[in-house]
């Protein structure tokens, strides 16, 4: 066909009946065709086989396997080809993988999409055994294959060859002999005794494979496994009787093992795998034989130079280990071991087949529970089948359940697939029987798969049909009936759901409250080529922020009435979470600032070297703003060293609270430790860049990129702040952006982008055992809410998934600064999706809140009361007690000499109150203290300070 020039063309499904253009990405191979429908740019794919069809024995076991194998290599940043033609897999998903050819799995169809798209290699372990039976064909035609090498599939396929390897590497097996003619094979069976085992090569699922016990079933069988493996041997051995069988399931790079795990199982060997009760960890075997096990795998992995998964199949008898099988693939078993134990075996396999070096080995002994898979078959479906299994595989399902110990998960895997617990009556041996039983347990004299009951129409033939079609549980295995009856024995009933035990998942999702930044610099206005409300704001979604206290040193600087309103008509315009302001303390303005009051989140003073026209050098000053600033209200102060003291110092003074943002060294960090074990007001914030870079980072960044304030200190400042986490109070991200030019000009400003990557670093020194979730939680929503006296979000949260892991890129997508500081560092935990007052403003990288749709949680928590006008005038600083008790004195005067205009808080005229108000409306002297200190029992104010009516409205 080729010589002939007969090549295929690629087109894409058409998704949207060709009323706009199709840009996904299901593709298919045709011959009906001039052109590609897409084109090809030697992007390096790694393309991936599938498992095709659904069929007894290759289900969605192996599209697990695929699935798994296409994302762990998405996250090593390789671009994936899937080739499969089942639409009920979760492979052929359109998100899945990068191009999907819904094509067959056979050598032609490979080798033209090979031929097309050029790949980086093609992956034949993951999609079971389809693609394992074209490997050397591919190979003979120079196809690059990925893990284990196809003359290594061939030579474990292969049963004559695997036979002979094992006889060469002195690993034990049952007796064997390769077919060549029909004669020798009698002879053989005769010599050692039948019943003899007939093995096709190159087989799924036991396909035409059967236990022979005389001369006439023999001929019969061979007859039928010649015609499945007409191009392969076909190997005769000698079937053992009352043996036990055991899987192993391993991944292993360039021949050793990384990760293995060993499961037993209940029934006697002779029953296909797929069939059979697999136990995990191995319950019954003892130490010498797991180390046996163990070394086993080992030799043949290394044998068969393996790389990539594969599976082994032993039988132990007489204290003999024998093996019986090889697959090197990914068997049925790989899912359930794999959340049996924890760790995904197909991700570890897929790193191996890639080359990533693995360091860590992965043993069955790492399980903490207790699996138990068992089967689950559709004869109730097929008329006159008998239920008795064999060596050929029955089952159309399997199911795992979970335990502290096999009893209950065996229980538990039954109830999944349909079994009832029986109440009252059980059929236990063959005979007459009138009555209605809740199970029958029937075992044949002859069973383990030795011959097919179902060819003799006997009475226990018939028990068996009529427990199956009127859905009489059934048991026919005496290993099986067993446990049943032990686990019955020791359960009672039903076993109960143990969360910690049966709930688990590929991601564990952890949801968590909407969390607050307190120290954010949103560049607007003046300067929203670095940054504006809107990039800000959706970085901060990004980063699974709902809330953000925006700087005042902007241009203009918010100093006042007029700056701060003008600011806060952006942020309206604007802001896509929510938001809340500071003011910035000048040389000149303390006293016109507390006109602004609780509408502001706290008053910002900066004390050392800024990058803006704010810095302070005069204490008097500081002191200035310390009176008159209202007292409920927080400071925060820009103290970087000594400045540190000298403001704490202050604090004491003016007995009242100051919270000291982005600590960075030892000496400011031992101070506050110093002030906060003295009984002194003080809280402070770490900001992400000084927790997880110093200054021994700087060549890597760059000298002018590291330019930040406070700057990058010393590792021994950094591991200050990580031994005293318990005195910090906050994190926060100092988000601070510029311009990739601004950051490599000679005169590059300092400041650090960090809205989207704080969380992600933090949730890695989680992963690390650094941090935990509560200590998150607390610095970033419960102490931010305590310390600014922030409302509650309502009906906001986040959601991350806890365990993906990525690599921080040269800038993240929201923001407008174009680099990071923290680019090539590892973050683990990705936010899935951020829910903001009921609705969704983020979820998987996409932004979804509309500009304008954050709101100034300030202005919502002063919401006024109907009828009442309240104004943005907030009282001085209690320090002047002499205003207090006028406050009170008026309050106490009664309602006939109420003035009109003597609402707390206000200056000017305002409206009239409608009414007399009873005398009983205003607490005695004795009732309100002259402080400034009151105290109400309403749960959303108690412990707070009142100091404005203006606090209040209805609800409260």
């Amino acid at each position: 066909r080729l010589e002939l020039g007969i090549h295929p063309f690629v087109k894409q499904v058409d998704t949207v009946a060709a009323e706009y253009p199709a840009y996904t990405n299901y593709l298919y191979l045709t011959y009906n065709g001039s052109s590609h429908d897409v084109g090809f740019r030697n992007l390096k794919h790694v393309l991936v086989l599938g498992s095709g069809v659904y069929r007894i024995g290759s289900s969605v076991e192996f599209d697990w396997c695929a699935v798994n194998c296409i994302r762990e290599l998405r996250k090593l940043g390789k671009k994936t080809i899937m080739v499969n033609y089942n639409p009920e897999t979760v492979s052929t998903d359109y998100d899945e993988c990068d191009r999907l050819y819904f094509d067959e799995i056979s050598f032609e169809t490979v080798m033209d999409i090979y031929e097309i798209e050029q790949p980086e290699g093609v992956i034949l372990s993951m999609g079971g055994q389809l693609p394992n039976n074209i490997a050397m064909p591919l190979r003979r035609q120079q196809v690059k294959i990925l893990g284990t090498s196809p003359e290594q599939i061939d030579n474990a396929e292969n049963r004559y060859k695997f036979s002979r390897l094992l006889d060469v590497i002195k690993i034990q097996q049952p007796k064997w002999k390769n077919l060549t003619n029909i004669e020798s094979a009698e002879e053989f069976c005769e010599e050692v005794g039948y019943p003899c085992l007939v093995r096709p090569s190159y087989v799924l699922s036991g396909a035409a494979m059967n236990v022979a016990s005389s001369r006439e079933e023999l001929e019969k069988y061979l007859q039928s496994a010649v015609a499945v493996s007409r191009d392969h041997p076909v190997v005769i051995s000698k079937f053992i009787m009352e043996a036990k069988e055991i899987d192993v399931d391993a991944v292993a790079q360039e021949g050793r093992i990384v990760a293995l795990a060993i499961s037993e199982h209940v029934e006697n060997a002779g029953i296909h795998s797929g069939d059979a009760t697999l136990v995990l960890p191995p319950q019954d075997l003892n130490y010498e034989t797991l180390v046996q096990i163990e070394s086993i795998t080992n030799a043949i992995g290394l044998a068969l130079n393996v790389t990539g998964p594969f599976n082994l199949q032993l039988i132990a008898k007489d204290n003999q280990l024998k093996v019986i099988e090889c697959n090197l693939r990914v068997s049925r078993s790989f899912p359930f071991v794999s959340k049996t134990i924890g760790h995904n075996f197909v991700a570890i396999a897929t790193k191996a087949i890639m080359g990533i070096p693995i360091e860590d080995f992965v043993g069955y002994q790492l399980c903490n529970r207790v699996g138990v898979k068992v089967p689950q078959f559709s004869f109730s479906r097929l008329a006159g089948s008998d239920v008795m299994l064999g060596v050929e595989m029955a089952s159309t399902g399997e199911v795992a359940c979970f335990g502290e110990e096999r009893y209950e998960a065996y229980l538990k895997a039954m109830i999944s697939t349909g079994f009832k617990i029986p109440k009252k009556n059980v059929l236990l041996s063959i005979g007459s029987y009138k009555n209605k039983f809740d199970m029958v347990i029937n075992l044949p004299m002859r069973s383990g798969g030795s011959r097919r009951v179902s060819s003799f129409n006997t009475l226990g033939y018939r028990t068996r049909r009529l427990a199956v079609d009127y859905s009489v549980p059934l048991i026919t295995d005496i290993k099986c009936a067993k446990l049943l009856i032990e686990a019955l024995y020791r359960i009672g009933g039903a076993p109960p759901v143990k969360t910690n035990i049966d709930c688990i998942s590929s991601h564990r999702c952890l949801r968590l409250p909407g969390l607050i930044d307190v120290h954010v610099h949103v560049r607007e206005p003046g300067a929203t080529h670095k940054e504006d409300f809107k990039t800000a704001t959706a970085a901060a979604l990004a980063g699974g922020i709902t809330a953000i206290c925006a700087m005042p040193n902007t241009n203009p600087p918010v100093t006042d009435v007029e700056s701060f309103e003008y600011t806060k008509k952006l942020a309206q315009q604007s802001a896509r979470c929510d938001y809340a302001l500071y003011v910035g303390g000048s040389t000149t303005n303390a006293k016109i600032l507390p006109e602004i009051g609780d509408a502001a989140v706290g008053l910002k003073l900066y004390l050392n070297d800024t990058y803006t026209s704010l810095k302070m050098e005069s204490v008097a000053d500081w002191m200035t703003h310390f009176e008159h600033w209202p007292v409920h209200l927080p400071i925060v102060a820009h103290a970087e060293a000594r400045t540190t003291a000298a403001v704490l110092l202050l604090s004491q003074l003016y007995d009242r609270s100051v919270h000291i943002a982005h600590v960075a060294r030892k000496e400011e960090i031992l101070v506050i430790k110093a002030c906060k074990e003295s009984g002194m007001k003080v809280t402070c914030e770490v900001a992400p860049h000084h927790l997880f870079l110093s200054a021994d980072n700087m060549d890597d960044i760059g000298l002018k990129r590291s330019r930040v304030k406070p700057q990058l200190c010393s590792m021994e400042d950094q591991q200050a702040l990580w031994d005293n986490l318990d005195i910090i109070d906050c994190f926060a991200t100092d988000h601070a952006p510029h311009s990739v030019e601004e950051k490599d000009s000679e005169n590059a400003p300092p400041g650090f982008p960090g809205l989207e990557t704080m969380l992600p670093l933090l949730l890695n020194a989680v992963h690390e055992g650094r941090l935990t979730i509560k200590d998150i939680v607390d610095r970033l929503y419960t102490n931010p809410m305590r310390i600014f006296n922030l409302p509650e979000q309502k009906d906001t949260y986040i959601e991350i998934d806890l365990d993906e892991s990525w690599t921080i890129p040269q800038f993240m997508p929201q923001t407008k600064s174009k680099w990071t500081p923290f680019a090539g560092m590892p973050a683990r935990g990705v936010i899935r999706r951020v829910v903001l007052r009921g609705e969704v403003a983020y979820i998987d990288g996409k932004v979804l809140a509309a500009p304008g749709y954050g709101m100034d949680i300030k202005a919502a928590q002063r919401q006024p009361t109907a009828g009442f006008l309240h104004h943005d005038n907030r009282p001085q600083s209690p320090i002047r007690s002499d205003r207090v008790q006028k406050r009170v004195r008026r309050l106490t005067d009664g309602p006939d000499n109420f003035p009109a205009d003597s609402v707390i808080g206000s200056s000017g005229s305002q409206p009239k109150l409608s009414g007399k108000l009873p005398l009983s409306t205003f607490p005695t002297d004795a009732e309100m203290p002259l402080s400034s200190q009151v105290h109400i029992s309403n749960k959303d104010f108690c412990g707070q300070s009142i100091v404005s009516v203006s606090m209040f409205t209805r609800e409260n």
